[in-house]
Formats: structure tokens, C-alpha cells, sequence
């Protein structure tokens, strides 16, 4: 029998868990953003809770059953299903989900039953209305419960179009997209796709065709893979059992088709195996987007006797790291998209303090005599040239993405970032030549450590060469 207090606690140290990590996610989300999160049985419920507190109940959108295929057999069923539940971040925001098939159109009645709610209405329809069939003609009373009354003469059709302005009188759906579309402009449903025909079926029907650039996906999500997919799909990649029950990657990359743009934000907080980022890259390959994705994940020890650990992977981070760089070179392999189209790279970050003990940012005609080497103690000594670029990049306001370039001139590791719009050089004893460089591609901000400079007579010229190539250059000291 299952000890009640130790339950207690773990069900308040997983709430305590998940809450305020819920509540930083809602902040990331875009205003129509959304967001899907997978749950089990256990903590479904209290969940749905948690998540109707944190987003509001308004903005459920809907609870994903997920199919398994498969089922545990443990307790009087066998569980073959897990839950995905979905938020928005503001639902009056979140557009209907894209249809990933192009070109996809629906044909449908246009009319209904005749009722209060929709009562009877007249429309004539001109010569010429398209008909499909070739010659025809009715009279009096057509169709079953949807009923059409003809209220001319007749209603008299030539090689598949309308011999004469004919009105009927019906449960015209659409009314107002009929009328637009005889009066010769664009027509659109209430969910936005247009309406590229309406026609007369050989009954003399009114029905309609229109483009399907929408979706309602069902909320049984069927055939779309399982666990063991995923486990076998981790063992391919890396040649081991790594990582216990991760997600199918056709899974998480079914639910970005439905949700995401070509040029989306992914983020996973709870990133594992990082099937996220193997699912955008994967969808990236097969639509031509250019989403990007955020992992976060804890540095959790692998077990001393696991696969992973036996494999090399100290911790679950490192297993994700190497799942993005082989599924990254396979997609590549296999995808139609060039090298150049399909962009698979990542940069690891970890959380830590600022480089410096004390954040310096100083201008060049701030300093003073002799005050150099103070600030070269301020830097931590295990921090790298790269730990500094990506600081002065974040005080620029740069992402973390942005692109950097490296090159080295006269000897010196220079940073070229943003396509020349910041440039940076952090080695010690920097030279004319590399200063010259710098300056010459004038860009909007150049950065240094002050270890670069051996005198301040050097950053003086430093500062003259500056002035001289590129006035408008800002330029940092850290």
C-alpha cells in the first residue's frame, strides 16, 4: 500500500515544479501563440487545473488524446493513450491551423433546411451561371429537405450554363458570398478561404467550391507513432538505448506543422532528447521554413551504469547536443534543399554569471592614465574570447542566433558578426594592421578587452584609426 504522506509530497513538489515554469511560459508566448504540453494519466487533471489558473479557462483549446497503438497492462486496463493539452496565449488571437497541402480545395451544398434560423430568401441568378451537366430544365420544386423553389418560368440550362436570369427562393447558407460572388468580386468564408466557384450540380442544386488552407484536425491523434518509435528512432541516431520513452519526432512534428509559421520561435523547456529540435529541423527540410527553435534543459547525470553513460553521454544534455548534430547531417543527406536552404546548426548556452566581476563598459576618451590594468582583473579568468563576444552581443540587444564570422588578421582572432555590424578582437598586443582592418569595414560598433592595448598611447592611435576609417563606429572596452 503506497505510503499517503509520501504522495502528498510528491504530488505538491511536482506542482511546485511545473507552475512557475508554466507561468514563464505563457510570458515567452506571442500574442497568438501556442503552447502544447504532454501528460500522463496521473496529473491530468491537476494540470488542467494549474494551466486554467495560469492561462485562463478562456483560452483552452483543446485536450489531445494521443493514440499509442500500444497499451500497459498493469491495473484492470491497458492504458494505450496519453494526453496533450493546448493553451493559447490570447485564443481570440490564434488563427485556424494551415492546411499543409496545397492547391486542396472542399465542395459542399450551399443551401439549408429552411427554418427560423434560417429563413427562405430570393436570388436570381444570371445567364450564363455555370451548370454541371449540358442541357437541362426544371420547374416548380427541386431538391429533399434542403428544398429550392424556382420562381421563374423555369429554370433552363444550355451546354452547362444558364440560358436566361433565373431567381429562386431557398435556405441560401451564404447569401451574402452569393451576391458577392454574381456581383463579380473576391469571395471568402468566415474562416478566411476563398471561394473560388459556385455552381448548379446536375439536380440543379446550389453548391459551392472553395479552398481548404484550413484544417480542424480530430483531437484523437491516430497513427502518428509511439513511444517505441521514438526509442528506436534515439537508437538509430546514436547506436544506443540513450534516453527512456522520448516523443516520436513525427509527433512533436505533426503538432508544429498545425501551429507553427515558416518562420516560427520554437521553444522546449523541457527539452530531454531534444525531439524538438530534430522535429523543426525535419519540418524545416520538408517545407523549405526557416523556424527556429530554443532548448532548455537541466544538466540531470546519466546513470553510472546506463546505455548513455556507457555510450559516453555524462548527462542529458549531451545527448541532445549530438541527436541535433547527427539528425541535422541525415536530414541533410536526404533532404532535396541545399546546404545553403537548409540550416541545421545550433549553439549551446549555459547559465552562468557575467563574465566580469564588476560590468565595465567604458568609452576610449573615459579612461584615464594607468587605469588599464585594473580592468583586465575584473574579467573571470576561465572565461573564453567567445563568453565575451556573446556578452557584448546581449548588451547590443543581439540574438543569440545572430550570425558570427571569424577571420584572423595579422595574427589576431578577429569576430565579425552580423554581417560587419559589430566587430570584435579580444586578443592581448593588438597590432596596426588588425586595428586597420577592423575600421576599414566600418561597422556600427567595434569591441576590444583592454588587454589589447599594451599602452595608452596604442589605444589612442587605436581610437585615431577609428575616427579615420569610420567616424560613425562606436567602440566598446571590456
Amino acid at each position: 500500500v503506497p505510503n499517503p504522506e509520501s504522495n502528498a509530497r510528491f504530488h505538491t513538489d511536482w506542482l511546485n515544479m511545473i507552475y512557475p515554469r508554466l507561468k514563464v511560459a505563457r510570458d515567452f508566448l506571442s500574442p497568438d501563440g501556442v503552447i502544447f504540453i504532454s501528460i500522463d494519466d496521473n496529473e491530468q487533471a491537476n494540470l488542467r487545473k494549474i494551466c486554467d489558473e495560469i492561462f485562463g479557462s478562456g483560452n483552452f483549446v483543446a485536450e489531445l488524446v494521443w493514440d499509442l497503438g500500444t497499451g500497459t497492462t498493469a491495473g484492470h486496463f491497458a492504458r494505450g493513450h496519453e494526453y496533450i493539452l493546448v493553451y493559447a496565449r490570447d485564443k481570440s488571437r490564434l488563427p485556424n491551423f494551415d492546411n499543409p497541402e496545397e492547391n486542396e480545395t472542399i465542395v459542399h451544398g450551399a443551401l439549408k433546411k429552411i427554418s427560423y434560423k434560417n429563413p427562405a430568401s430570393e436570388i436570381t441568378f444570371p445567364a450564363g451561371f455555370e451548370f454541371e451537366g449540358d442541357n437541362a430544365v426544371f420547374t416548380g420544386e427541386l431538391g429533399d429537405a434542403e428544398k429550392v423553389y424556382i420562381l421563374s418560368d423555369e429554370m433552363r440550362v444550355e451546354h452547362g450554363r444558364l440560358v436566361a436570369p433565373t431567381t429562386l427562393q431557398a435556405g441560401f447558407a451564404m447569401r451574402n458570398q452569393i451576391l458577392s460572388y454574381i456581383a463579380g468580386r473576391k469571395v471568402y468564408d468566415t474562416k478566411g478561404q476563398r471561394v473560388r466557384r459556385f455552381f448548379f450540380n446536375s439536380r440543379g442544386i446550389l453548391f459551392y467550391e472553395k479552398d481548404k488552407s484550413i484544417v480542424n484536425p480530430k483531437t484523437v491523434l491516430s497513427g502518428i507513432a509511439n513511444t517505441r518509435n521514438g526509442t528506436n528512432e534515439i537508437e538509430e541516431l546514436l547506436g544506443a538505448k540513450c534516453f527512456s520513452f522520448p516523443k516520436p519526432s513525427t509527433l512533436i512534428q505533426y503538432l508544429l506543422q498545425l501551429a507553427t509559421k515558416p518562420d516560427s520561435i520554437v521553444l522546449d523547456f523541457f527539452s530531454g532528447s531534444a525531439t524538438t529540435a530534430h522535429a523543426v529541423m525535419a519540418l524545416n527540410a520538408a517545407d523549405g521554413g526557416r523556424r527556429k527553435f530554443i532548448l532548455v534543459q537541466l544538466p540531470e547525470v546519466t546513470g553510472e551504469k546506463s546505455e548513455a553513460r556507457k555510450a559516453g553521454y555524462e548527462t542529458i544534455c549531451d545527448i541532445g547536443e549530438e541527436r541535433i548534430r547527427r539528425a541535422g547531417r541525415k536530414l541533410r543527406e536526404e533532404s532535396p534543399l541545399t546546404t545553403k536552404d537548409l540550416d541545421v546548426g545550433f549553439r549551446v548556452f549555459r547559465v552562468d554569471s557575467s563574465n566580469i566581476k564588476e560590468e565595465i563598459y567604458k568609452r576610449p576618451d573615459e579612461y584615464i592614465q594607468g587605469q588599464l590594468e585594473i580592468f583586465d582583473e575584473n574579467i573571470k579568468p576561465d572565461r573564453t574570447p567567445e563568453d565575451l563576444l556573446i556578452q557584448v552581443m546581449l548588451g547590443l540587444g543581439m540574438e543569440l542566433s545572430t550570425k558570427i564570422e571569424e577571420d584572423f588578421v595579422a595574427g589576431k582572432h578577429v569576430f565579425i558578426v552580423k554581417d560587419g555590424y559589430l566587430i570584435a578582437c579580444f586578443d592581448e598586443r593588438i597590432n596596426k594592421q588588425t586595428i586597420t582592418y577592423m575600421a576599414k569595414r566600418q561597422p556600427a560598433y567595434v569591441a576590444f578587452r583592454d588587454s589589447c592595448f599594451e599602452s595608452d598611447a596604442m589605444m589612442i592611435n587605436a581610437d585615431q584609426l577609428i575616427k579615420a576609417y569610420s567616424p560613425k563606429t562606436r567602440w566598446e572596452i571590456i
